[in-house]
C-alpha cells in the first residue's frame, strides 16, 4: 500500500496524472497566450482578424469562417505548417493543452506499473485502453 493511500490521501498514480496534466496545460496556455497577444496586435497573422470576427458574429460555420478569413479551407493540424504566424503559435498552445491528458494517462499508467498495489490490474488495463483511444484520437484515427 502506498503511504498516501494508507493515510487517506490520493493514490500515487492520481498525483502523477494531476501533476503532468497541470504542467502541460500551463505550458500550453503560456504558448497560446503569447500567440493570441501577437495576433491581437497584428503580428504575422495567418487569418484576417476582422474577417474572423465578422464571420463569427454572422453565425458562419467553422469551415466557412476559415475559408473567409484565410482564403482556403484548413483542416487537421494546419498550424504545424504555420508556426511562423501568430495564429499558428496560438493554435500550437491549444494543441499542447489538448495533449495533456495523453501524457497524463500514460504517466499514471507507468505509476501504476511501478506502484506497490498490484491488485489494481483492472485499472491498469482500463488506463492502457483509454491511453490508446486518446492517442488514436490525437492522430485522427478515431473521431466522434
Amino acid at each position: 500500500m502506498d503511504s498516501s493511500e494508507h493515510h487517506g490521501g490520493p493514490p500515487f498514480h492520481g498525483i502523477v496524472y494531476g501533476n503532468i496534466v497541470h504542467s502541460v496545460c500551463l505550458a500550453g496556455m503560456v504558448v497560446a497566450i503569447i500567440g493570441t497577444m501577437l495576433c491581437v496586435v497584428g503580428v504575422s497573422c495567418f487569418a484576417e482578424n476582422e474577417l474572423v470576427l465578422r464571420a463569427l458574429w454572422s453565425g458562419k460555420t467553422s469551415a466557412e469562417i476559415w475559408t473567409v478569413a484565410t482564403g482556403q479551407p484548413v483542416q487537421g493540424h494546419w498550424y504545424l505548417g504555420k508556426l511562423g504566424t501568430s495564429d499558428g503559435i496560438a493554435m500550437l498552445g491549444m494543441a499542447i493543452c489538448c495533449t495533456a491528458a495523453v501524457f497524463g494517462i500514460w504517466g499514471a499508467c507507468l505509476a501504476m506499473l511501478i506502484g506497490r498495489r498490484k491488485e489494481r490490474k483492472l485499472f491498469l488495463i482500463l488506463t492502457v485502453i483509454v491511453g490508446t483511444i486518446l492517442i488514436l484520437s490525437l492522430l485522427g484515427v478515431v473521431s466522434g
